[in-house]
């Protein structure tokens, strides 16, 4: 059953601009190569965390939202899980 999702994706601020715009073409390709249809990217830039991840204070955000079947999402999240320039990522039904 294909449905709606949203991906809120923390990536690492250090790694610079030009990774950052990479990491960022990286997930939207996995998004394609799982059978999701990537419907748009908001970047909402570097923000203060809440608590410190890999001492960091700060991160990178961008929302993904796109539609997909169930059990695509479950291998694109261990891809995810795999990219070392992502510090957190949660992936939400909509």
């Amino acid at each position: 059953m294909t449905r709606d999702y949203e991906n809120v994706v923390i990536i690492d601020p250090t790694i610079g601009k030009d990774n950052i715009e990479k990491e960022i073409t990286k997930i939207e390709e996995l998004i394609k190569e799982h059978g999701g249809e990537l419907t748009s990217t908001q970047k909402w830039g570097a923000r203060k965390l809440a608590y410190p991840i890999r001492k960091l204070d700060t991160g990178f955000y961008v929302v993904f939202t796109f539609r997909a079947e169930s059990e695509k999402v479950e291998l694109f999240k261990k891809k995810l899980k795999l990219e070392s320039g992502i510090i957190r990522y949660g992936i939400f039904k909509k």
